[in-house]
């Protein structure tokens, strides 16, 4: 089993990063906090340790990497919620930060975690029911975890609007959709934070609020 990462950025993108380790390379799913920290931290072409979990399918292996071992548990226990995928985890995870999804749980905000891809009312409901059934455990991942949040920022290898656009439509959602929520979205953010490669995550967070 693979629990870390550690080797140099070769591509960041919105939800996924390549790393080079010791001459081999992986490509590891991560959250939009992943990104952030790169961009933050101005970690391009630089050293990155992820905590890691892979996921074995009949057809592919995935590699889903973290910044903590702590969130790397949250990961786990998002994946023990009936009918909660790794996809779907890693959508709740970048939709809101950590501690923005910690109160959504606790306080049972079923119109907030309908907003995130793939969840509807019925699997909100169950995630709100078995998060209260273990909540032991989920309050002991938060407790571990840092309070700190990063500011929202990525490197683009593209347009940004087309990095923008493309990191939606990954995550399932119509081209129509999209460009709607977007649009609700530059009412809101064009003035004070216009979407360029240091607020373009910022904008998929707001669109994912509009969607």
């Amino acid at each position: 089993m693979i629990i870390f990462l550690d080797g140099t950025i070769i591509h960041n993108g919105p939800f996924c990063i390549h790393l080079d380790v010791h001459g081999v390379g992986y490509q590891i799913n991560t959250p939009l906090s992943v990104n952030e920290h790169i961009s933050l931290e101005k970690l391009e072409n630089k050293k990155l340790k992820l905590h890691t979990r892979i996921i074995y399918r009949e057809d592919a292996r995935k590699i889903f990497g973290f910044l903590s071992e702590n969130e790397a548990q949250l990961f786990d226990f998002l994946r023990t919620l009936s009918g909660i995928g790794p996809q779907i985890a890693m959508n709740l995870i970048s939709t809101y930060e950590i501690n923005s999804l910690l109160e959504i749980l606790r306080s049972k905000k079923i119109d907030k975690l309908q907003k995130v891809p793939k969840v509807g009312k019925s699997k909100a409901e169950k995630i709100l029911f078995e998060s209260k059934s273990k909540s032991k455990k989920l309050d002991s991942i938060f407790e571990k975890m840092s309070l700190a949040a990063s500011n929202q920022s990525v490197k683009p290898t593209t347009n940004d609007d087309e990095i923008l656009i493309n990191a939606l439509l990954s995550l399932g959602f119509q081209e129509k959709e999209i460009l709607k929520a977007i649009a609700k979205t530059e009412v809101k953010l064009s003035q004070d934070k216009p979407l360029n490669h240091d607020n373009i995550e910022i904008w998929i967070r707001h669109c994912l609020q509009e969607i």
